[in-house]
């Protein structure tokens, strides 16, 4: 999610731009909006070409979403192929139904009116023509009533729902019937214990973008997200492995003269 600062004033410097751009790319005015809002259109060495001077002129559109995918350029740059291929970043999705379930799910999102950043559905692979690519998709203005929201995707579809305060993000992800990880990017400490210490969820990240911990940390997501009584490895998986037993035990130095004993032992 966003939340939405004030818009900057006239006292602002003014922003670079696309014609600046475009004239440092040495590339055309339409070509640097396809790299902005249709990137899977643009050959990939113009893309970075263009990348390679937002970055430099520290561009930042209006739209939260495509600040955030400039400022994230793999999301664009993706390398999408084949699996077995050491320098892919992103291989096919498990079969064609799934790719075809996703691809639905983002057919959903455009009906229900929210906006399409980068839209992964036009992704093809050379030589590979028949596998289920799909490339990163990233949608902006979705609100909590869409079905790209409600449901868990499982497919390189990121959402942006802005919110006006942090009071309204915490309800947000609360208010959700699922609970398996959740992040926060902050530099105010408070505001992360806060986070941390109220949101209902099973695993938490503070400037951390998935927040799995390592193997030997029990983890697992609350709500919905977790089937059962424990989280996955851990002194958890122990506890569901093994039974637990307990030993009371008390040995004295000299047994002599004291008797028989029968209180509950409390040292």
């Amino acid at each position: 999610m966003a939340i939405d600062t004030p818009k900057p004033d006239s006292a602002t410097p003014s922003r670079p731009t696309l014609h600046t751009i475009a004239q440092l790319a040495g590339v055309s005015h339409q070509t640097v909006s396809n790299v902005l809002n249709a990137p899977e259109r643009v050959a990939p060495n113009t893309r970075e070409k263009v990348l390679a001077v937002v970055e430099r002129l520290n561009y930042r559109p209006n739209s939260v979403a495509r600040s955030l995918a400039l400022r994230s350029t793999r999301l664009i740059s993706l390398r999408v192929g084949d699996g077995m291929d050491e320098q892919v970043e992103m291989g096919p999705l498990i079969t064609a139904q799934h790719r075809g379930k996703v691809t639905g799910y983002i057919d959903d999102g455009v009906a229900e009116s929210a906006e399409l950043v980068v839209d992964g559905r036009g992704c093809r692979v050379a030589g590979c023509e028949n596998g289920y690519f799909l490339g990163g998709t990233l949608f902006d203005r979705v609100t909590s009533g869409m079905r790209i929201y409600r449901d868990e995707i499982f497919g390189p579809v990121l959402c942006i729902v802005r919110v006006p305060d942090f009071a309204s993000a915490l309800r947000l992800v609360d208010d959700n019937e699922y609970g398996n990880g959740t992040s926060i990017f902050t530099r105010d400490g408070h505001v992360a214990r806060e986070f941390a210490h109220r949101v209902q969820v099973g695993m938490i990240g503070i400037n951390v973008p998935i927040p799995v911990p390592m193997a030997f940390h029990s983890f697992g997501g609350w709500k919905k997200s977790l089937m059962g009584d424990h989280h996955a490895h851990g002194s958890e998986a122990v506890r569901f492995y093994t039974r637990q037993k307990a030993v009371t035990q008390r040995w004295l130095a000299d047994t002599a003269g004291t008797g028989a004993q029968f209180a509950m032992p409390t040292s």
